[in-house]
């Protein structure tokens, strides 16, 4: 991160290396404050998770990592993988669920849920609260 790079460079070296050693790359962007900047080239690269989780370090994922900052929201990117993935996505799953920002997303993950494809976590319920919504995903009225 010390040179100029374009977002499709960055790109290029996550795609064509193997996952666990973009963990020292994508944390340096993290930490450098340059989540926004490369946002295209970081959600591209988080779509293309397996469903596993891109493992960087040991027991982290590269949801785990961009979850470090507030710069730009990856949620759709871990939607799209959990959508896509026949085997839980922990790393995705608790990304959305901590970061979601919608009722569609509220829903999609309860949706996920239940069909079995993942098993029900509190960071649904914490993200339900936090969204202000009822049991079946709807806005709590005030009174």
């Amino acid at each position: 991160m010390k040179r100029e790079v374009r977002e499709e460079e960055l790109l290029a070296v996550l795609v064509n290396r193997r996952p666990h050693e973009n963990g020292a790359l994508l944390y340096g962007v993290v930490e450098a404050g340059q989540t926004a900047r490369f946002s295209s080239a970081i959600r591209d690269y988080l779509k293309g998770d397996s469903g596993f989780g891109q493992g960087m370090f040991p027991y982290r994922t590269a949801f785990d990592t961009v979850d470090r900052t507030r710069e730009a929201n990856f949620t759709d990117a871990a939607l799209e993988v959990l959508r896509r993935a026949n085997r839980p996505a922990n790393g995705g799953f608790s990304y959305a669920a901590k970061h979601g920002e919608t009722q569609a997303d509220y829903l999609a993950l309860k949706e996920m849920i239940g069909e079995s494809r993942l098993s029900p976590s509190q960071a649904l319920e914490d993200m339900r609260k936090r969204l202000g919504l009822d049991e079946e995903g709807n806005p709590i009225k005030s009174k």
